[in-house]
């Protein structure tokens, strides 16, 4: 018996985000492919023992996967947790998480974030010419070509917006030198304002000339993401995983931020709920002026 009705009927009350909607429905796959390699049913997982089994076998890696890190574990088991809360109150479980005292949080070493430098960024920009010129000349004659490139960086590190919310920007959301970001289909969905240097005005505005969209989402996500990663690689600053340079691209926003106009500006400047989010898991602090101990301590 299959656990996918039951998270169908989940992810229809709770309504989250497609991103997240999507990761529970990874969930139920696994859970399904665990339950028929024990010979149970997939409701059957959701019991003190079976529950720390199934955990133990997802870190192991299943179907010749390598073995999970701690982190993924963590994220999984707090979905798991939730789904199977969610299954108790629906009365299609008997035990409740919470009651089952052998099945602990899982602790894990937390990563301070890392952000570029200013020097760093220039670097991405003033690479993408020789980028494309060299394995990608095919793309000048496309939207996507050099000019659209730079400025995609431009934007993205002056507003430290993640690309989700920069492919939904129209013309028609730059009023002056302010930009209007709508919200992302996978995040949040909620406006956030930015101002921007009047020069990159004028070249967005050149840019798009008669179109609509400042970004057209034309590129398939992981051929993005591909050329993002071969172009960090062309500029010196590459060896970041898959996804994350676009988060570092986002931290190092928010870093030169907090060093220039301090914390609060830097929180409000990606819309954070509070500063502690931003000090938390976007501050490179490595980078603030007058916050090492080198800096601050005597020599002994």
């Amino acid at each position: 018996m299959s656990i996918h009705p039951e998270i169908t009927d989940f992810l229809d009350r709770r309504q989250p985000a497609p991103a997240t909607a999507a990761q529970y429905t990874c969930l139920g796959d696994m859970i399904d492919q665990y339950a028929a390699q024990q010979g149970t049913t997939s409701l059957e997982v959701f019991s003190e023992d079976s529950a720390l089994a199934f955990i133990r076998w997802l870190k192991q890696g299943s179907n010749g996967a390598a073995a999970r890190c701690d982190a993924t574990i963590r994220k999984l088991r707090s979905q798991f947790v939730t789904l199977w809360k969610f299954l108790y109150r629906r009365k299609l479980t008997t035990e409740f998480p919470m009651e089952c005292r052998d099945f602990p949080r899982l602790r894990t070493v937390q990563r301070q974030p890392v952000a570029w430098t200013e020097a760093d960024i220039s670097r991405i920009v003033e690479a993408i010419p020789a980028w494309m010129a060299t394995r990608y000349s095919w793309c000048e004659n496309s939207v996507w070509n050099s000019t659209r490139w730079a400025n995609f960086v431009r934007v993205a590190y002056y507003t430290g917006a993640r690309p989700q919310a920069l492919f939904r920007v129209k013309l028609s959301h730059l009023d002056g030198a302010v930009l209007t970001l709508r919200g992302e289909s996978d995040k949040k969905l909620r406006e956030h304002r930015c101002v921007l240097p009047g020069w990159l005005v004028d070249d967005l505005r050149a840019m798009v000339g008669d179109g609509t969209w400042l970004f057209p989402d034309t590129l398939a996500t992981t051929t993005f993401y591909r050329l993002w990663k071969e172009l960090l690689a062309a500029a010196g600053v590459g060896g970041e995983r898959y996804y994350s340079g676009f988060k570092k691209l986002r931290k190092s926003h928010i870093t030169h931020m907090a060093a220039r106009a301090g914390v609060q500006a830097a929180s409000a400047s990606v819309d954070h709920a509070s500063s502690a989010v931003t000090t938390r898991h976007y501050i490179d602090k490595t980078q603030l002026p007058g916050q090492s101990a080198a800096e601050v301590l005597p020599k002994l």
